[in-house]
């Protein structure tokens, strides 16, 4: 009977300590833990004991994994412990790249099609419309769709 109450014990407190210290090692050495526990559960009740425990262990830890992601919404140090990312702190100014449009400057990386172009002292990536543009040529913007910059080589004497 012992080993049955340290089992069930172990393993409800190791999952219960999973969720604090994400990474999934302890949980499953809690579920093993448990597993074992229905074994001595069986080895003492009897077989229709340990089937109705098992069944009642599987609800109750799902039941717990449920009620724990829900309520760590609540825990005021959550940002430490978990990834945490709100959309206001993604910024994109698809403004100031529409602005391009028209603008000229210089590959600043060989285009094969893709690379990094120097517009007004600002580096972008960018995609080159048919040929391959060598490093430190003379480049015109001449679309941006879905903010990808496309551009040409500038002609000479246009």
């Amino acid at each position: 009977m012992s080993y049955f109450l340290f089992f069930l014990i172990c393993g409800l407190a190791l999952i219960f300590i999973e969720i604090f210290v994400p990474g999934g090692i302890i949980g499953l050495a809690g579920c093993l833990f448990l597993l074992i526990s229905s074994y001595y559960c069986l080895k003492i009740f009897g077989y229709k004991i340990a089937v109705y425990y098992s069944i009642g262990l599987v609800f109750f830890v799902l039941l717990f994994v449920m009620a724990s992601m829900h309520f760590v919404r609540f825990i005021p140090f959550r940002k430490k412990l978990f990834l945490y990312s709100d959309k206001n702190d993604i910024r994109f100014e698809q403004t100031e790249l529409l602005n391009l449009k028209g603008k000229q400057g210089v590959a600043y990386t060989v285009l094969r099609p893709c690379g990094k172009i120097m517009v007004d002292g600002k580096r972008y990536d960018a995609q080159a419309c048919g040929v391959f543009i060598e490093k430190n040529k003379g480049i015109e913007i001449i679309a941006v769709e879905n903010n990808h910059i496309l551009v040409r080589e500038k002609q000479i004497g246009g």
